[in-house]
C-alpha cells in the first residue's frame, strides 16, 4: 500500500502570485541566477520597442510599447531592489544607477556580486531556499 502525502500541490494561483511577486515586489531578496534570467528576458522583450520605426506604426501600436516600456521598467526598478537588499544594500542604491558613468559600477556590482550568505533584513537567504 502507498503512504500517502500530504505535500499540498502549488495551485494555478499560487504559481501566479509567486511570479508576480517576483517580477512586481520589490520586498525580498533575489539571487544572481533569477537578476540575470529576468534581465535577459526584459532585454528580449524590449528589442521590438528599439527595432520598430516611428512611422510605420499606428498609435495603437505605439500606446501598446510605451505601456510595454512602462511595465519592463517596473520589473527592472523591483528585480534591482531585490538585488541590493541581497548585497545587504539599501533598495535605495537603485537611484545610483542612474549617475553617469558611476552608474555603471552599482551594475556591474548587482549583476556579479555574491549576495549575503546569510539572512538579512531583508529576508532570507535566496540561495538556501527550496525550489
Amino acid at each position: 500500500m502507498k503512504e500517502a502525502h500530504n505535500d499540498p500541490q502549488p495551485s494555478q494561483n499560487g504559481q501566479f502570485t509567486s511570479l508576480q511577486k517576483l517580477l512586481f515586489s520589490s520586498q525580498g531578496r533575489m539571487c544572481r541566477a533569477k537578476y540575470w534570467i529576468i534581465n535577459l528576458c526584459v532585454g528580449l522583450l524590449v528589442l521590438p520597442i528599439y527595432l520598430i520605426k516611428e512611422n510605420d506604426v499606428s498609435i495603437g501600436v505605439l500606446i501598446g510599447m510605451f505601456l510595454l516600456a512602462i511595465l519592463l521598467l517596473w520589473i527592472n526598478i523591483a528585480t534591482n531592489i531585490k538585488r541590493y537588499h541581497d548585497l545587504g544594500k539599501s533598495g535605495w542604491f537603485v537611484l545610483l544607477q542612474l549617475i553617469p558613468i558611476v552608474g555603471y559600477a552599482f551594475i556591474i556590482y548587482a549583476a556579479f556580486f555574491k549576495g549575503q550568505e546569510h539572512d538579512n533584513k531583508y529576508g532570507p537567504n535566496p540561495y538556501k531556499t527550496k525550489h
